[in-house]
C-alpha cells in the first residue's frame, strides 16, 4: 500500500505522516504481489484519526465496509 502524490499514480510518498486536508483528494493504491494470479484484495476499512491512536474517538472514514 503506497500513497502517490498524483492521480497519475507515478511517485510515491517516501515520507510519513503526509499531511492531508479535508476535501483534498488522496491517491492510495494497493498491491499484492504473488505468483496467484487468482488472488484479490478488497479493502474492507480505512481511516485516519489527527492523533497516533487508532482508537481515537475523533476519526474519519475513507472506506468502510468496503
Amino acid at each position: 500500500m503506497d500513497m502517490f502524490m498524483s492521480d497519475k499514480y507515478e511517485k510515491p510518498y517516501d515520507s510519513y505522516p503526509v499531511i492531508q486536508y479535508l476535501g483534498q483528494p488522496m491517491y492510495i493504491g494497493v498491491a499484492a504481489i504473488s505468483k496467484d494470479s487468482e488472488l484479490v484484495l478488497f479493502p474492507q476499512r480505512c481511516f485516519a484519526t489527527p492523533t497516533n491512536d487508532a482508537d481515537d474517538a475523533k476519526f474519519y472514514n475513507f472506506i468502510d465496509k468496503g
